[in-house]
């Protein structure tokens, strides 16, 4: 498994843990995006089509805050900041260096 396998693990493992207490505490919205977010991320495990990966760092996360902002929730946006900003600066410093590699 590589670094970026790793990071996408790291992914699953916090958000199925939020979506997990989203659930006990009824809230289904927060259930609904935390899961759209993260559905495709088991399939980026192992795929060597770096536009995949752009696509999840880019348009599925951009959605996903979009709900975010749209919806105010500034208990996601702490989650946000503390499990998931962390893993996406270095998934994207993995990009990055993978999309210059590649030009």
């Amino acid at each position: 498994m590589n670094e970026l396998d790793r990071l996408y693990v790291t992914l699953l493992y916090h958000g199925l843990i939020a979506i997990r207490n989203a659930s006990h505490g009824g809230d289904l919205e927060y259930c609904k995006a935390e899961s759209e977010h993260l559905h495709e991320v088991p399939s980026l495990i192992g795929e060597t089509n770096i536009l995949r990966h752009v696509y999840q760092a880019t348009a599925a996360r951009g959605l996903y805050l979009e709900w975010v902002e749209s919806n105010n929730r500034d208990d996601v946006r702490e989650f946000i900041d503390i499990w998931y900003a962390p893993v996406w600066r270095d998934i994207d410093a993995i990009l990055a260096n993978e999309q210059s590699r590649q030009s």
